[in-house]
C-alpha cells in the first residue's frame, strides 16, 4: 500500500503562520512511510500556449521536439507514474478564492492523460484507477461545511469530479475550517482536523 500526501501550498516549509502545513505535519506523523510532494517545490508543468499541443493529440509524436518539449513529457510521464504507483492519495491544500491553488490545478492537468489514467469509450471517459482512493485535506479561514457560504466552496466539488471520472473508489474531505473565525482560530481548527483524520485514516488505508 502506497500512499501520497501532495502539499499544494504555496509556502511548504513554513510550518508555524499557515495549517495546511501543520496538517501535513499531522498526517506524516500518522503516515511516516508515506510519499511526500511538495508542488511549489517541484517543477510541475503549466498548461501554455507553448505546451497545450503536449497535453492532446494535436502534435505528431514522430516529429521532432524541443529539448524543453522533450524534458516536459518526461516531467509528465514521471508525475504520472508516481501518481498511479498511490493506492491511497492525500490532498493536502488551503482553499484559495473558493477552490484550489494555481499549482494543483496544473499538478490535475498533468494526471489527467488519455490511456493513462482514463481512457476513452462510446459511453464517454472511463476511469483506470480503480481500487484507488483520495483525501482532502482542506484549510480555509471561514467555515463552508455548512452555512451561508457552503455554496460557495468549488475544490471539494472539482477534485471529487475529477477523482470519480478517474475510476476512484472514493474521494473524502477533512476540514480544518474557520481558521480566522474569532470563535474558532487556527489552533481549534487544526486539532479538530487531527482528531477527525485520527478517526477516517484506518478505513480510508483499508
Amino acid at each position: 500500500m502506497q500512499t501520497l500526501i501532495i502539499n499544494a501550498h504555496p509556502d511548504p516549509q513554513n510550518k508555524t503562520a499557515y495549517c495546511t502545513n501543520r496538517l501535513v505535519d499531522c498526517l506524516t506523523e500518522k503516515l511516516p512511510d508515506a510519499t511526500v510532494l511538495n508542488l511549489y517545490n517541484e517543477d510541475i508543468p503549466e498548461l501554455t500556449a507553448e505546451t497545450l499541443p503536449l497535453y492532446g493529440s494535436v502534435y505528431d509524436e514522430k516529429s521532432s521536439l524541443s529539448k524543453r518539449e522533450q524534458q516536459i513529457l518526461a516531467r509528465r510521464a514521471e508525475l504520472i507514474e508516481q501518481f498511479k504507483a498511490a493506492d491511497r492519495v492525500i490532498i493536502a491544500m488551503p482553499m484559495h478564492n473558493f477552490t484550489v491553488t494555481s499549482r494543483l490545478k496544473d499538478y490535475v492537468d498533468n494526471i489527467i492523460m488519455g490511456g493513462q489514467t482514463f481512457q476513452f469509450s462510446e459511453n464517454g471517459p472511463q476511469g483506470l484507477m480503480g481500487g484507488h482512493k483520495a483525501l482532502l485535506v482542506q484549510s480555509s479561514g471561514s467555515v463552508y461545511s455548512t452555512g451561508p457560504l457552503a455554496p460557495l466552496e468549488q475544490s471539494y466539488p472539482f477534485l471529487r469530479t475529477v477523482f470519480g471520472m478517474l475510476g476512484f473508489d472514493s474521494t473524502d474531505i477533512v476540514r480544518a475550517e474557520g481558521t480566522m473565525d474569532p470563535h474558532i482560530g487556527p489552533d481549534v481548527a487544526v486539532e479538530r482536523a487531527c482528531a477527525e483524520l485520527e478517526q477516517k485514516l484506518p478505513e480510508f488505508l483499508d
